[in-house]
């Protein structure tokens, strides 16, 4: 592959990734840029689509629907990590005092 560097010029960088996406997966294996040395990575992501709507960042995330298995559990527990619960503070709060 090819990269623009921020000094205006264009490189090369000698890796070798392979990988494909099926749906709503993606995986992808090989040897990253070379000349930071071998690093070998492997990597799987998984997709889904949420729909939601609203006229504040507030009233989106409490109409945020999804027919994934999990994903309301998952939802919920993302908004309490951030603090957008009834719960006071955040659990990011709690950790950093």
């Amino acid at each position: 592959p090819f990269s623009y560097t921020s000094g205006g010029t264009l490189e090369t960088k000698p890796q070798f990734k392979i990988g494909g996406q099926m749906g709503k997966f993606r995986a992808e294996a090989g040897v990253s840029d070379v000349r930071d040395g071998l690093k070998f990575e492997v990597r799987a992501q998984a997709f889904l689509e949420a729909i939601g709507h609203g006229n504040s960042i507030t009233e989106l995330h409490e109409n945020i629907q999804c027919d994934t298995p999990g994903f309301k559990e998952a939802l919920d527990k993302a908004k309490k990590l951030l603090g957008k619960t009834e719960e006071p503070g955040s659990a990011l709060v709690r950790i950093a005092q």
